[in-house]
């Protein structure tokens, strides 16, 4: 999947295949929480003072529709993504998760229907070692828990064959039981 965020047209679009599924953009940065929220587990590298709060805006795909028999993913289908809302993400503390030291938060508010979550960061990794939210970010789940078991380095053209493959199996299988 490709994505395109235009600042001119406040838009976020993302690229399946040969659709085009658009969502209008309430606040930045924007992150979508589906996909194990990978784009906000990066952001975390860049900040300046990763220990002030702050808010993002969160996006997720519409599984109803996607979900749908009639939903194709050749076509320009409206509302397929979501703009949820903004999260807050609140600095709790520095502390210890999986012999890693980690900072720990807090992300809440209007994006997750004011459910709250925490994750665990890790300062010299520079990835989540463990997000645990009542926010589910799959059709087929209760809520959404990311616990790093390994890490494992791949190609450009790695990284997009692993992500078709992943959408591959999101997508609803038409014509068979």
């Amino acid at each position: 999947m490709e994505s395109h965020l235009s600042l001119e047209r406040n838009t976020y679009t993302a690229y399946l295949g040969d659709g085009a599924f658009s969502a209008d953009v309430g606040n930045y940065p924007l992150h979508n929480y589906n996909f194990d929220f990978i784009s906000f587990n990066f952001i975390f590298r860049a900040l300046i003072d990763p220990k002030h709060d702050f808010e993002i805006g969160v996006f997720e795909p519409n599984w109803e529709i996607i979900m749908s028999p009639e939903f194709s993913p050749t076509g320009e289908t409206s509302s397929v993504l979501l703009y949820k809302d903004k999260a807050l993400i609140e600095y709790l503390g520095n502390e210890t998760f999986h012999d890693a030291d980690c900072r720990e938060h807090r992300i809440s508010g209007k994006a997750f229907e004011n459910q709250t979550g925490f994750f665990w960061f890790s300062i010299d990794g520079g990835h989540f070692e463990n997000f645990e939210h009542p926010h589910k970010d799959n059709p087929g789940w209760d809520s959404f828990k990311l616990e790093l078991h390994s890490v494992e380095e791949m190609t450009l053209a790695e990284w997009k064959e692993f992500i078709a493959a992943q959408h591959t199996e999101m997508l609803p299988k038409s014509g068979s039981d």
